[in-house]
C-alpha cells in the first residue's frame, strides 16, 4: 500500500517540479515577480511539493535518504 502512495507522490514531485520550470521558464526575476498568476502557480506548486514530500513513506525515506 505505501509503496503505491510513494509512488503517487513522486508523480505529484515531479509533475509540480514540471510545472514550476514552465511557469518560470523565459521570464526575468523582476517579471516573474510582477506577474502575480505565475507566482502565484509557483507557489502552489512548491506547496504540492512540500505535502507530497510529507506523504513519502519511512521506508522510502529511509532507502533514499541520499535524494530527501
Amino acid at each position: 500500500m505505501s509503496k503505491n502512495r510513494d509512488e503517487e507522490s513522486l508523480v505529484d514531485i515531479y509533475n509540480a517540479g514540471t510545472d514550476i520550470i514552465i511557469f518560470t521558464g523565459r521570464v526575468d526575476k523582476q517579471d516573474f515577480q510582477s506577474n502575480r498568476e505565475k507566482l502565484n502557480a509557483t507557489l502552489y506548486s512548491i506547496q504540492v511539493i512540500g505535502e507530497s514530500t510529507k506523504r513519502l513513506s519511512t521506508e522510502f525515506r529511509q532507502t533514499n535518504s541520499h535524494i530527501l
